[in-house]
């Protein structure tokens, strides 16, 4: 059970550092290698996963060069010797418990010991980290790592749907899952976003039905058919509502209930598959791009000209902070640029 508790504790709290200085690591424009006398850099050959292998790699050498220092220092600096951890309560680790639904792990007594074994990591990582930038400023550590930094794709738009700002300069496309829960749990993220930043930010919708939902599909390809007669917002909305049933006559159940005027047209563009080839191509975008789950967004420039959106990948259903975050800095960066 150890093991496991760990490995949740892991997920739901995680402590990342950063610090300045010359790149060790080879960046995208170092050169790898030669193809006929034809130089080849990271950044011809790098991946979203090859990105996120760099990204932990860094993180674990900084995390260790960290800890290094701090011990150094500690055993000839009587100032950073004298420093101890502060003490932990059992109040903290009870609401730690609580808060984060270990119940399901064990009682309390149970668990204790491994969310105060946690906790206590998780402190001297960050008494260290504070540590060490009192030193870095007063010159006594340096460091020669550099951060790979944020991972930038470029995504074209096509055929997706966008509402909010057509002409806007930032856009978030969203590929998701009709079928998916945690497409249908962010939801009401993406509906706030869209309030907040509708005369600002472009809001794009492409497929990306999972081989695990047997209907989904489909109902990416009934959303196509509803969105000829303008209700492709409805359909959307109806679907992840209606999760657990979207076979074909579900479908056209659904179309009626939110006003499709033409049901006969509707229901033949769902029979002959009308917009297969458009499930299959966002399916294939993608895939290109390194996204195989949903949901995932992409946030970033909108780039109306070429018909692209250049930026990060945000997967999963994350908290509407952080899409706020990330929005901000676009709205932001593209502000300055203009």
């Amino acid at each position: 059970m150890k093991k496991a508790i760990v490995l949740v504790l892991s997920m739901l709290v995680g402590q990342t550092v950063a610090v300045a200085g010359n790149a060790v690591f080879p960046n995208e424009g170092s050169v790898i290698g030669t193809i006929k006398g034809k130089k080849v850099t990271l950044g011809d050959i790098q991946t979203r996963k090859i990105h996120e292998l760099r990204k932990d790699l860094y993180k674990a050498i900084e995390n260790a060069f960290i800890s290094e220092a701090i011990k150094r220092l500690k055993e000839t600096d009587k100032a950073f010797a004298d420093i101890k951890l502060p003490e932990m309560k059992e109040s903290e680790v009870r609401k730690f418990y609580e808060e984060r639904g270990l119940r399901r792990h064990g009682s309390f007594l149970e668990v204790a010991p491994q969310i105060r074994e946690y906790l206590t990591q998780v402190m001297q990582a960050k008494v260290e980290y504070n540590l060490y930038k009192i030193a870095e400023e007063d010159g006594k550590v340096s460091s020669n790592l550099a951060d790979p930094g944020t991972f930038i794709v470029t995504v074209p738009i096509e055929t997706a749907f966008i509402r909010g700002a057509a002409n806007g300069s930032v856009m978030v496309l969203e590929f998701s899952d009709f079928q998916c829960p945690f497409c249908r749990k962010v939801q009401p993220t993406v509906q706030e976003l869209v309030r907040r930043y509708s005369d600002k930010v472009a809001f794009a919708y492409r497929h990306l039905p999972l081989s695990i939902h047997q209907e989904a599909d489909e109902s990416a390809v009934a959303t196509e058919c509803a969105r000829e007669q303008g209700k492709f917002i409805q359909m959307h909305q109806r679907l992840y509502q209606q999760q657990l049933d979207q076979s074909v006559e579900a479908l056209k159940k659904i179309a009626k209930d939110i006003g499709v005027k033409n049901m006969k047209k509707f229901n033949a563009c769902l029979t002959k598959d009308k917009y297969r080839s458009l499930v299959n191509r966002d399916m294939e975008v993608a895939a290109s791009v390194g996204i195989s789950g949903t949901p995932a967004f992409v946030v970033g420039r909108y780039d109306r000209k070429n018909g692209v959106v250049e930026g990060e990948i945000m997967a999963g259903a994350q908290p509407l902070e952080a899409f706020v975050k990330t929005v901000e800095k676009y709205l932001g960066s593209m502000a300055k640029a203009n």
